[in-house]
């Protein structure tokens, strides 16, 4: 299976982000889990703020000493530091081919396990304040 198979694996089953959900991919699962350690991920929300702005936000990485901001790695231009709440407001999550290209510009970059979630759940947040 290719990594952008797995990725995308990873991204449509609710089964890593919510209790008691089955996505019905047992072997699919199965192979995810063998790969990757859920522990050792990055996690990461990829947006798309139109045009050739792909960004990806990693909302448990502060970016500064308060935590308020969270890291970004933007496709042109490279990592900054992003206010989450603004990126989500202002961009629209990034899908198909938008994502496989940001995806392949983190693996660039040296990003792997990657854990993509659609949204930053509170907990999330809270590492980030607390890191």
């Amino acid at each position: 299976m290719n990594p952008k198979t797995m990725i995308r694996v990873l991204l449509n089953c609710p089964e890593l982000n919510g209790p008691d959900v089955s996505c019905g991919t047992n072997d699919l699962m199965e192979n995810a889990r063998r790969l990757f350690d859920i522990n050792d991920q990055v996690i990461v929300v990829l947006r798309d703020g139109g045009g050739h702005d792909l960004f990806a936000l990693f909302p448990e990485d502060p970016a500064n000493a308060l935590g308020t901001l969270c890291t970004c790695f933007c496709r042109i231009g490279g990592h900054t530091a992003a206010d989450y709440a603004a990126c989500i407001q202002s961009s629209k999550p990034a899908k198909g081919d938008r994502a496989d290209l940001i995806i392949e510009c983190l693996w660039n970059a040296g990003y792997e396990h990657l854990r993509v979630v659609k949204c930053a759940s509170p907990a999330m947040h809270a590492r980030r304040i607390s890191a």
